[in-house]
């Protein structure tokens, strides 16, 4: 079954990124650097930009063995345009277009579901944002991150293809097997999400950098869903600095979904980061889902350059989680990844393990792990 499923997705994933490279060609001259950018008599910018990012997806539930070649969710394939047109008194004016492109995700795949190769629907629309930014700080309006999008995920590790807090997106749709032999209800997206905010239909302020310090602030709904009425406010208190060599990036976040007829989900989000000019770095996450789900996460990176050909990046990662799915139940993982850039190509290369231990009082669950394989292109 792997291989048929291999051979089938393969030609259609290279076949539709050919067609999305080519929509770029006709966009930017043959000759253009792989961002292409624009510029107009005014000082206004226009850049294209998007990357292709396949994987190959080993998941074992403790019985059952699967390998899928798709779209890594982590950071699906997709393309983009931003412009910047400076105004008088100090405004710029922006706009942001992004768009997935649509190839099957390595998140919608599980035991008994094989989703379409390609399937580009309104829920594939990532940004379509206007701003305005001036001394005062910056205005947004339209589809794009919440406030609080990426609290969870501050960290210089460059492994983040493979390794990541997020551990919903590489292989979250797989039902993780009970002791039993039997599939469960838990699967890997609910019983170790990141619980990071994303992107919505939104109005959003950010201040601009005080001291390292910056306070953004969003409301908004979910707009490419259909037939949802969800409401979101979040916030975040945004830290970012340089001491010499070394660097920290952080932030704290709160979050509030309103739907009707439920009670108000809340969650309180956080996570710092440090890189020393060694290449060592740090990072620290912990998210609270209050009365469903909470996690601490710690990774340690090392980046390093043995060759001229570009970035070496290692890092081990651990999550421990609890109260997923059902009050006293466990959640821990851990990671290990590598990945080798290729500054010339644009590319990198990258890999990575996980295992996954999950626990519910009175139903055990066998172990899981998965393998990921997958190379990012930027174009």
């Amino acid at each position: 079954m792997t291989s048929s499923l291999f051979s089938r997705a393969f030609p259609l994933y290279v076949s539709q990124a050919a067609l999305a490279v080519a929509l770029i060609g006709v966009a930017a001259p043959a000759a253009a650097a792989p961002k292409h950018r624009y510029t107009n008599s005014s000082g206004g910018t226009v850049d294209f930009y998007g990357f292709l990012n396949p994987a190959w997806v080993q998941f074992s539930d403790g019985q059952e063995t699967r390998s899928v070649l798709a779209d890594n969710d982590t950071a699906p394939s997709r393309i983009g345009m931003r412009l910047a047109q400076p105004l008088s008194d100090g405004l710029t004016f922006g706009i942001r277009l992004e768009t997935a492109l649509g190839f099957a995700s390595t998140s919608a795949y599980n035991q008994t579901n094989d989703p379409k190769a390609y399937n580009w629907t309104r829920e594939s629309i990532r940004w379509a944002d206007l701003s305005l930014e001036g001394p005062w700080g910056t205005f947004f309006a339209g589809q794009g991150s919440m406030a609080a999008d990426g609290v969870t995920q501050y960290n210089f590790e460059g492994v983040q293809m493979a390794i990541l807090n997020e551990l919903q997106d590489e292989d979250g749709g797989y039902f993780l097997r009970q002791a039993n032999g039997l599939l469960g209800q838990a699967t890997v997206g609910n019983s170790f999400n990141g619980l990071d905010p994303s992107r919505r239909g939104r109005i959003r302020y950010d201040t601009p950098f005080f001291g390292g310090f910056q306070f953004r602030v969003a409301t908004g709904k979910d707009i490419l869903t259909e037939g949802s009425d969800d409401k979101y406010t979040d916030a975040q208190i945004h830290y970012k600095q340089e001491f010499g060599t070394t660097k920290v990036d952080g932030g704290v976040g709160y979050e509030v979904k309103q739907t009707p007829g439920q009670p108000d989900r809340r969650r309180t989000m956080s996570s710092i980061a440090i890189e020393f000019g060694s290449g060592l770095n740090f990072a620290v996450a912990s998210a609270r889902q209050h009365g469903d789900g909470r996690y601490d996460y710690v990774s340690a990176g090392y980046n390093a350059h043995f060759t001229p050909l570009g970035m070496t990046a290692f890092v081990i990662d651990y999550f421990g989680g609890e109260d997923y799915n059902v009050s006293g139940s466990t959640s821990t993982s851990w990671g290990i990844g590598v990945a080798q850039y290729f500054d010339d190509a644009n590319m990198q290369v990258y890999a990575g393990y996980r295992s996954y231990d999950y626990q519910e009082p009175g139903n055990p669950y066998m172990d899981a792990d998965n393998w990921t394989v997958g190379m990012r292109w930027d174009f």
